[in-house]
């Protein structure tokens, strides 16, 4: 019976050994076959923290030296951490990871349709931790943008919900230390867990937490320098580029309407699409919303509430009013998913270059030419004339973020009704911020207190009988009268003169507003 184990000889030619005495490379060798060698003792079954430094130290010189980190165009499956205890069972997560494939991808393209199969066969290895990770927080994520019902197994007594899977990731996350071994694994799942947490009112900051947790990691991978794609294959590197500017999109989608400063800038290339790519359409769309958001440069939404006098320079304003116009949104979108998010991205931006244009004309003291008042009724134009056109389903799968961005809309047209009320286009301004109010009264709001002052102040734009202007929406947040009256006021627009087929305006009511209240949500 041949021994587990090899001679003396075969380790020193570090060739394969069948275990006999004399084995058959020593017998054709005509060398002595010994077994002097002493047996090492097995280390600990758990891995040491001083073994995993180790272990990645010889991977990632491997991986420096051969092959990019990330395989089958988005994550290497043989990625080592440390094996954790799995409570979930994967295979009934499968519905859910195909409602991903079907309706978020388009919205959310980190996983591509052919790495789904891949990433769920091997999360089923508990070596492969953060592959497990991974598929928990892409399931959290999607249950709570589509609300869907909770799965249940055979011999369980409890469902398993959007909160259930993100706990789980997180608990397993912990396990293996997941800030200490960062890949692209690593911004993927804060990703999601970002985009399920920003679903609930109550966990804002979690969620921003998480976005800034992905944008801390594909900086810590060098994701924003243009070199490190030096190293990937073409297809690989298309696959990360879109995997940080996902994050870039994202994060300032999500920072902007909160006034924070931004993190990532645009400092890579852009994704080289191929006609015959796989997903060719659904990037492309995808792409196009980038090339909004990319547009104004980092120092723009650094500074675009900045009260500062000026807050822009002239080069500036000058860059700001180019911008104005040139966004094209003119392309055919696979999923009309897409075609909604470019085209609301595209207005709300516009808004937000007009009110940073109206804030320097303010300081100014001057009315500039090239910044008309029109541009937030034509923006509700097209905001309106769009989402007419496509399904309902296709807008609330954006989630809250899409109503917010209607609602700094619908603030800036507001602002503009109010302040231009002598305007012969008054009425029709009306009309839109009338169309605009039961619009966003039939979409889902995370923040419904930020939803009723905006609300408020569109109330008071369609009003016959109020004189009185309301303060910048920003300074009523302590005030515990306008708090208490908000709801009185909106119910009784919205049940009266919004619902009103034929909307009146009594010009002897009309009163001159300076710019200084605009551009203020």
């Amino acid at each position: 019976m041949p021994l587990k184990r090899a001679c003396d000889c075969c380790i020193v030619r570090k060739i394969r050994c069948d275990g006999h005495k004399p084995c058959e490379q020593c017998r054709c060798a005509c060398l002595a076959c010994t077994f002097l060698t002493p047996r090492l003792k097995r280390g600990p079954k758990q891995l040491r923290s001083r073994t995993m430094a180790s272990i990645q130290g010889r991977q990632g010189k491997v991986d420096n030296e051969t092959s990019p980190s990330i395989s089958n165009d988005t994550i290497n499956v043989s990625q080592a951490r440390a094996p954790v205890q799995v409570r979930i069972q994967l295979s009934t997560l499968l519905p859910v990871v195909d409602m991903y494939r079907r309706k978020l991808y388009p919205i959310w393209p980190v996983v591509a349709f052919d790495d789904l199969n891949s990433v769920l066969k091997h999360a089923e290895d508990k070596q492969n931790s953060a592959m497990y990770v991974l598929v928990l927080s892409l399931c959290a994520a999607t249950m709570a943008r589509l609300k869907l019902a909770s799965l249940y197994n055979e011999g369980t007594e409890c469902g398993i919900s959007g909160e259930v899977l993100a706990t789980e990731a997180i608990r397993a996350r912990m396990e293996y230390h997941y800030m200490e071994v960062v890949d692209e694994y690593s911004v993927v799942t804060s990703f999601f867990l970002h985009c399920y947490f920003s679903n609930f009112s109550d966990r804002d900051r979690t969620s921003l937490i998480y976005i800034r947790e992905a944008a801390t990691f594909a900086q810590l991978l060098r994701l924003h320098e243009e070199h490190t794609y030096a190293r990937y294959t073409e297809k690989v590197a298309q696959r990360i580029r879109t995997l940080y500017f996902v994050v870039l999109v994202t994060e300032r989608g999500h920072c902007i309407p909160r006034d924070l400063p931004v993190v990532l800038d645009s400092t890579i290339s852009l994704p080289l699409l191929k006609p015959d790519d796989l997903d060719f359409f659904v990037l492309t769309g995808f792409l196009n919303l980038v090339k909004i958001f990319i547009g104004p440069d980092k120092t723009f939404f650094d500074n675009w509430k900045d009260r500062r006098e000026p807050p822009f320079s002239d080069s500036s304003i000058v860059r700001l009013q180019g911008l104005l116009g040139s966004f094209e949104t003119n392309f055919v979108p696979l999923h009309e998913s897409q075609k909604i998010d470019v085209i609301v991205t595209h207005c709300w931006m516009q808004v937000l270059l007009w009110q940073a244009l109206i804030m320097q004309a303010s300081f100014n003291r001057v009315q500039d030419a090239n910044t008309p008042l029109t541009i937030p009724a034509s923006v509700a134009q097209t905001l309106l004339s769009t989402s007419s056109q496509v399904s309902r389903e296709s807008i609330e799968v954006h989630g809250p973020g899409m109503t917010t961005k209607m609602l700094q809309i619908s603030n800036a047209l507001a602002d503009v009704v109010i302040s231009m009320n002598r305007s012969s286009q008054v009425t029709h301004w009306q009309q839109l911020l009338h169309g605009l109010a039961h619009l966003i009264i039939s979409l889902p709001c995370r923040d419904n207190k930020a939803r009723d002052k905006v609300m408020l102040k569109l109330s008071t734009a369609l009003s016959v009988n109020k004189f009185e202007i309301p303060r910048a929406i920003d300074y009523l947040t302590e005030d515990p009268i306008f708090d208490s009256a908000i709801d009185q006021l909106v119910t009784e627009q919205h049940d009266g003169r919004l619902d009103d087929g034929e909307l009146q305006w009594d010009s002897a009511l009309c009163v001159d507003v300076p710019f200084s209240v605009l551009t203020e949500f």
